[in-house]
């Protein structure tokens, strides 16, 4: 739990970056994600996605976004169900991709 923090944590502080250093944000992702735990029913399954893909939709890459966020989503909803947040988190990012949302 304490790799998956740490990395969530590395992650928003990328967010924060001026616009013309979030370009390293694409490579970092990735090594960020190695970090990750892996398996069904892990507590960070779907975690990581709607970060990464609010970062690449700041870049104005909406669709490696949606393909992220997407990805997070069937994480979650396999691991948690329906009604879980991260399977919220992940539609309302999904809305707001497509331009249904704020």
């Amino acid at each position: 739990m304490r790799v998956l923090a740490d990395a969530l944590q590395r992650l928003l502080e990328l967010l924060l970056l001026d616009l013309d250093q979030r370009a390293a944000v694409d490579g970092r992702s990735v090594e960020l994600r190695r970090d990750l735990p892996d398996g069904s029913g892990n507590p960070a399954n779907g975690a990581s996605g709607p970060i990464e893909g609010t970062v690449l939709l700041g870049l104005g890459r909406d669709s490696e976004a949606r393909a992220r966020v997407t990805a997070a989503h069937d994480e979650a909803l396999a691991a948690f169900g329906t009604h879980h947040s991260r399977v919220a988190e992940a539609r309302s990012l999904l809305a707001r991709i497509d331009g249904d949302g704020a």
